[in-house]
C-alpha cells in the first residue's frame, strides 16, 4: 500500500519532529457524568469505498476483508468517557505504523472528547496501491495507559531496518499478550449510533460516521482487522 505508506510517512515525521518521546497520549478523553471512570466508551466506524461500484457506495467493516487496488478505506474514532485506543497498521512487508493518535506530544488540544477523529483527516481517503498482500489492523481501547506498548512504539519509530523488524515482533507479541491479560474483559457491547450497512454517497465524513457504532466495554477492549489486498 504505497499510498498509504506515503501519507503514514508525513504523519509520522510531523510525530517524530514533535517529540514524540513525551507520549502525553492525545486520545485521552475525561469522563462524562453518568458513565464509570474506568469504562470504555468510543464510536468508532472502519470503511471501505470500492473502485468496482458503478455509483460510490461506502461499505462498513467488521472483521476480515478482500478489498482491491484502487479501493479506498477510512477510519473514524469519537472518544465518549476516558479512555486510550490505539489503531496500529501492519502492511504486507511487516512494516508497522500508528494511524491512531495522530500526534504523541499533544494532550487534549487535538482529540476532544465526543469529536470525531478521521484517519485520514478530513475528506481524504487512503488509497490501496498496486502492491498485494496481507494487511492488519489493531485497534486497541484500555481504560489505562498502555506503557509498555507506547515505549516498544517509540523505539520503533526511531530504529533502523534490522531493529524494526526485531521490535515488530516485540510489539505484536504484546499485542497479544495484551490480550490474553485481559481476556476476562474483553466482552463488550456494540450498537449502531444511526445506522450501518452500505451507505451510498460520495465518500464524504458525514457519509463514514453514518455507518459509527457505539462500543462500550470494561476495561479493555481489542480487535483485528485482517485485510485480504489483491
Amino acid at each position: 500500500m504505497k499510498i498509504i505508506r506515503l501519507t503514514l510517512f508525513i504523519c509520522i515525521f510531523i510525530i517524530s519532529s514533535s517529540g514524540m518521546s513525551e507520549f502525553n497520549i492525545s486520545a485521552y478523553g475525561e469522563p462524562i457524568d453518568g458513565k464509570d471512570e474506568k469504562s470504555i466508551n468510543f464510536h468508532w466506524a472502519f470503511c471501505s469505498l470500492t473502485r468496482a461500484s458503478a455509483s460510490p457506495e461506502i461499505e462498513v467493516i467488521r472483521r476480515d476483508k478482500i478489498l482491491r487496488s484502487g479501493d479506498k478505506i477510512k477510519f473514524l474514532i469519537k472518544l465518549e468517557s476516558k479512555c486510550f485506543v490505539y489503531l496500529i497498521y501492519k502492511d504486507s512487508e511487516g512494516e508497522l505504523s500508528v494511524l491512531f493518535p495522530h500526534r504523541f506530544n499533544l494532550l487534549g488540544s487535538e482529540h476532544n472528547l465526543s469529536e470525531n477523529q478521521y484517519i485520514p483527516k478530513g475528506n481524504l481517503w487512503f488509497e490501496l496501491d498496486e502492491k498485494t498482500g496481507f494487511e492488519k489492523y489493531y485497534l486497541l481501547a484500555s481504560a489505562n495507559r498502555l506503557t509498555n506498548l507506547e515505549i516498544l512504539l517509540n523505539e520503533y519509530e526511531s530504529a533502523d531496518l534490522k531493529q524494526k523488524s526485531e521490535l515488530t515482533e516485540k510489539i505484536i507479541a504484546e499485542i497479544k499478550w495484551l490480550k490474553r491479560k485481559h481476556k476476562n474483559f474483553q466482552s463488550a457491547a456494540e450498537r449502531p449510533v444511526s445506522i450501518g450497512g452500505t451507505v451510498r454517497g460520495t465518500g464524504s465524513v458525514d457519509d463514514v460516521a453514518s455507518t459509527a457504532v457505539a462500543i462500550s466495554a470494561s476495561e479493555f477492549f481489542s480487535r483485528t482487522f485482517t485485510i485480504e489486498h489483491r
